[in-house]
């Protein structure tokens, strides 16, 4: 087999880049080894697009945080004294990136790209009359603390000048957009509306962009493993599997978590660990009422997101190496993070019949990802590393490095996610 292109991974980015390149014109193949495209992080996340939330997890401070979270089953962000062996590198360099210089860069070049990102995605989902439950009406990150109430204000009005929408709301005003937190438990002080995040179902999302771009004439392999990637001297050649070879001579790595493993090789180790999270779907008994938007709730850093009939929980940072399992308290956290924040509703849930799933999100060192080409390895790209801004950043990823393949100039500076920093 030959393709003028080769994606590995289809999840968001792989999909997303598969999407691009093919509707520009060229011949695209992509692999996964999974049953079905979307069947990792891209299956049930947390269902938002927020460029609000650009600002990275390790925020000055982080390193306490984490040594506390040790000993607390409960932890928001939690590190596991069994994933340190695995992650002293990029331990070191997640750390390193926590001072508030890197910090502030960092959010705002996060920004720079979701925001550009939301854009496309909103046209796609127009364009290509995708059905995944969208609302655009805007998320609301809620507070019980005065103190990070301003900081996250403070970050607002920064990127305000990049072109961030929002609005403070004290607790009046706060119910006022969503109703059915009048009966909280918490004594909510206030919160931040951002009108221009949008949220839906990213698994939907990822198989109508799959589908078609085979309409186009791309091809998609699933069940399919990545055994070698061949070069000869410094020019890609192709890619063994376990039952073909295919010859193509650019091949894009959008492998998630498994990208280092691809790129090793090539003297290359981008700095992505896997960082666990949480979801819960389930819908309400009888003919409730729905929250109109999803509600982050800053003290639980985890949120409750509308998905058409469903509603989804979701939260937590989770550094535990690959491991994929799902202990009771964490399905506890989130029940209780429902209950605490819509009582009445939390009385009409059938818990019985809620699906839980954990997901490993490809986080960078400093929560930006890697776009852009290998050096001395003519042919070979990279489009890995989201982390908590996997849907949001994908598609704006996805037009950042076909503008790069293709040696047009940037939609936007790729400078801050180059893959040598």
């Amino acid at each position: 087999m030959k393709s003028d292109y080769v994606i590995i991974g289809g999840g968001l980015a792989g999909i997303s880049t598969l999407y691009e390149l093919t509707i520009r014109g060229h011949e695209v193949v992509l692999l996964e080894e999974k049953d079905d495209v979307a069947l990792e992080t891209s299956y049930a996340n947390g269902g938002m697009l927020t460029p609000s939330m650009a600002d990275p997890w390790n925020s000055p401070g982080i390193a306490k945080h984490l040594i506390k979270s040790l000993n607390n089953q409960h932890s928001a962000m939690k590190l596991h004294l069994s994933a340190l062996p695995g992650m002293a590198f990029w331990g070191l360099k997640f750390l390193r990136n926590s001072t508030k210089k890197r910090y502030y860069a960092a959010t705002k070049a996060s920004f720079e790209l979701a925001k550009f990102s939301l854009n496309r995605i909103n046209e796609l989902i127009e364009e290509l009359n995708i059905q995944n439950d969208h609302n655009k009406k805007g998320t609301m990150k809620v507070f019980t603390n005065n103190q990070s109430f301003s900081n996250q204000i403070k970050i607002a009005k920064m990127l305000s000048e990049l072109g961030l929408n929002y609005s403070p709301l004290n607790n009046h005003e706060t119910i006022k957009v969503e109703p059915l937190l009048s009966n909280t438990k918490e004594k909510i002080i206030g919160s931040i509306y951002y009108e221009d995040d949008c949220s839906g179902d990213a698994r939907l999302f990822t198989k109508k962009l799959a589908n078609e771009s085979v309409k186009l004439g791309a091809k998609i392999f699933t069940k399919t493993k990545v055994e070698k990637i061949t070069r000869h001297k410094n020019k890609i050649t192709g890619l063994e599997t376990a039952n073909k070879f295919i010859s193509t001579s650019n091949i894009i790595i959008a492998a998630g978590n498994n990208t280092p493993i691809l790129t090793k090789r090539f003297g290359l180790n981008p700095s992505i660990k896997p960082v666990k999270g949480y979801s819960l779907t389930f819908e309400l008994n009888g003919k409730n009422q729905l929250p109109r938007i999803p509600v982050i709730d800053d003290s639980m850093h985890a949120a409750i997101v509308p998905l058409g009939k469903r509603l989804r929980a979701v939260g937590t940072a989770e550094l535990a190496g690959f491991d994929k399992s799902i202990p009771n308290e964490r399905i506890d956290n989130l029940k209780y993070l429902f209950k605490r924040l819509y009582p009445d509703l939390n009385e009409t849930v059938n818990w019985a019949n809620v699906k839980p799933w954990a997901g490993l999100r490809p986080m960078s060192a400093d929560s930006l990802p890697f776009i852009g080409k290998v050096k001395n390895i003519k042919g070979l790209w990279i489009n890995s590393g989201h982390g908590h801004l996997g849907w949001t950043m994908s598609s704006g990823s996805a037009i950042l490095i076909s503008d790069l393949i293709e040696g047009k100039k940037p939609s936007i500076d790729p400078l801050p996610y180059r893959i040598y920093r």
